[in-house]
């Protein structure tokens, strides 16, 4: 059977509106159970398998707001916090519950000058 409607995307945001809205069924991280816990996983253990990869140019880490930006990543990525990032199966019955502690926030911009435009 051929469905006329399909969502394609590269974001699990998206996806995840997409499912709480009623679209349908779909493929998710099984950390989206810990902001959208009124979905049920039809499938334990895991149908895919994803690798990160942070690439920058060796002279960007001699900026600050980039350092501070890769050490967030470490943060959000890590998975001794965060067990779905872990090479093994974790599965969210036994995922910690959520503390201050393993809290995500994300680095407070910074200031950047503004420079005044030429008005000619």
């Amino acid at each position: 059977m051929m469905w006329d409607r399909q969502i394609e995307t590269n974001s699990s945001a998206a996806a995840l509106i997409a499912i709480r809205s009623g679209a349908g069924i779909g493929a998710l991280p099984t950390a989206a159970l810990t902001v959208a816990p009124e979905l049920v996983m039809i499938s334990e253990g895991p149908l895919a398998k994803i690798t990160l990869w942070l690439i920058h140019h060796r002279d960007a880490r001699k900026t600050e707001r980039t350092r501070r930006v890769m050490e967030w990543l470490a943060v959000v990525f890590d998975n001794r916090a965060n067990p779905w990032y872990r090479e093994e199966y974790v599965a969210p019955a036994d995922f910690p519950p959520p503390s201050d502690e393993t809290a995500i926030e994300a680095p407070a911009p910074q200031q950047t000058p503004h420079r005044a435009r030429d008005a000619g």
